[in-house]
């Protein structure tokens, strides 16, 4: 029996047809990725004001050129100086062998003295004459490699006479970092590893460029993780965690304005771990401490124009268990600007929320939830799959819920007022989360969170949702190569940021590659309410 006739037009029509129903939407990808220079691990970042600067901080492996060459002083300065010598012997030979008259002319060539000459050519050689060379003093003609000489070994002298050591002091005197011989080393197979240091750099990128326009040096501790670099409204100014206080950088050169001493024993639990805002004028910034030795999470006030400190709240740490540890451990509490507060919000009248974690599995973690008011704390506790508490709740713009993040049921609302859950408002759905870790980024009502495609393939792609007309209101993709650690939103909402480390992707080193992806929001629906 023959075939039924199907033109091949009708056919090809079928096929797109079918491709089209089963293809998935085209949603946007990063408008930039950036490899930053020296491949920096990037601990987080943060968005001027205006949302067209972009800081992150990031730690690089670079070698000290500068320590590394201080440790071979004595190798390097001894070759500088048989050299200085040997040439001074090779032209202290030659100006014996070749005496002149002083004042008269001689060949270039063969020295031959020219005086009463009146060829224009050498009468020894035939060298042309036009420019002879004047004759000198023996003494004048070693004079300056003399000199020379004599500095560079009086110079070689002095560190032997002092004992100035390979290693220490004179060494960390000058930073000299090169992250280019790091990586060739590792490419070689050479062991620079003595000189090569962990180097912590905050990289301002130009957001709509996707440049990187400047680079300075900070000091770096471990709970960048944890304090987030942040910007003050003015731009001008960078609030940064050190091991033993807070800085005030300026942000255009890295130039320390201002440092707040730990007001508490600094110890490897115990510092500055989170900024919560700032007040209205920009000149004060609320931070929380965490003092381990007396048990407590501390919210301060520093005022950055006096250098004034105040502490505005004590709240206990609890003991916890946390997964996968087996020990009890001092949980900090994280404290969350609730929005509609005015500036003395932070002053116990209204508006602040915190969270702590208080235990934890693979399968669920339970949370505690503080709501402080003027003159009574009210206190709720909820059990939910959640991320690390780090991650923060997001609010409605009228302050009156939270929404804290579940692995398994999305983004859930909390009446602030009674701690009562509204379940059927939930935010779900698209195949938000499931087991994997993730992040959350709120400004405004507008919340970005990571969403998992598919378990089996881990993909992590972004969402957005307005979380007052609660709606999933956008969504980008994401390179399939990458995991997310975490999110940044701008100010502005115009953008949003997320620092990635490449799975598929190793160093010489066996570390991870990072990247910086930022992604342009200006093209998202608007919200159903204004702000």
């Amino acid at each position: 029996m023959p075939r039924p006739f199907i033109p091949r037009r009708l056919l090809l029509a079928i096929s797109l047809l079918a491709l089209t129903a089963t293809a998935p939407a085209d949603y946007p990808g990063p408008m930039h990725r950036l490899r930053l220079p020296g491949n920096p691990m990037i601990f987080t970042a943060g968005f001027s004001p205006d949302g067209t600067t972009l800081y992150a901080v990031g730690e690089v492996q670079a070698i000290n050129l500068w320590e590394m060459l201080a440790y071979y002083w004595p190798e390097i300065g001894g070759t500088i100086v048989a050299i200085t010598v040997l040439l001074f012997l090779i032209v202290l030979r030659r100006v014996l062998r070749t005496p002149r008259l002083p004042g008269q002319p001689h060949c270039r060539r063969c020295n031959y003295c020219l005086k009463g000459a009146a060829s224009d050519r050498c009468p020894e050689c035939f060298t042309p004459t036009k420019s002879p060379r004047r004759g000198r003093t023996t003494r004048r003609r070693l004079l300056p490699l003399s000199l020379l000489t004599a500095i560079m070994l009086v110079g070689y002298a002095s560190p032997w006479i002092f004992w100035l050591p390979r290693t220490g002091w004179f060494g960390a005197s000058l930073r000299w970092w090169s992250h280019d011989l790091e990586g060739l080393a590792l490419k070689r197979n050479i062991n620079l590893s003595a000189w090569r240091r962990p180097v912590g750099f905050v990289y301002a990128i130009d957001v709509i460029g996707g440049t990187v326009t400047r680079r300075f040096e900070i000091t770096l501790t471990g709970f960048m993780l944890h304090f987030d670099i942040t910007v003050t409204p003015d731009g001008t100014g960078l609030l940064v965690p050190l091991p033993d206080g807070l800085a005030l950088l300026d942000a255009r050169t890295g130039r320390t304005l201002r440092t707040l001493p730990s007001p508490v024993p600094t110890s490897n639990t115990s510092c500055f771990r989170q900024f919560v805002g700032f007040d209205d004028t920009g000149q004060e910034a609320y931070v929380v401490i965490l003092d381990e030795a007396a048990d407590r999470t501390r919210l301060l006030r520093w005022n950055m124009e006096t250098n004034e400190c105040s502490c505005l709240l004590e709240v206990k740490c609890d003991t916890v268990t946390p997964w996968p540890a087996t020990q009890p451990q001092k949980w900090p509490h994280w404290l969350y600007k609730v929005p509609g507060g005015t500036p003395r919000f932070l002053e116990l009248e209204s508006g602040l929320a915190g969270m702590s974690r208080r235990d934890g599995s693979l399968s669920t973690m339970k949370a505690r939830y503080h709501i402080f008011g003027t003159n009574n704390e009210h206190v709720f506790s909820v059990d939910f799959v959640a991320p690390e508490p780090k991650c923060g709740p997001g609010f409605s713009s009228d302050g009156a819920r939270t929404f804290f993040l579940d692995f398994n049921a999305g983004l859930m609302p909390f009446f602030l007022a009674s701690g009562e859950a509204e379940d059927d408002r939930a935010l779900s759905g698209h195949g938000l989360l499931g087991h994997t870790p993730c992040d959350q980024a709120q400004i405004g009502r507008m919340v970005v969170v990571v969403r998992v495609e598919q378990e089996s393939s881990r993909r992590r792609d972004f969402a957005v949702a307005d979380l007052d007309s609660r709606e999933w209101i956008g969504r980008f993709t994401s390179p399939p190569e990458n995991g997310f650690t975490r999110i940044i939103v701008a100010p502005n909402k115009e953008f949003f940021a997320a620092t990635a480390f490449v799975l598929k992707i190793k160093t010489a080193t066996g570390d991870h590659l990072h990247e910086l992806m930022i992604y342009d929001m200006r093209n998202l629906p608007e919200p159903a309410h204004a702000d």
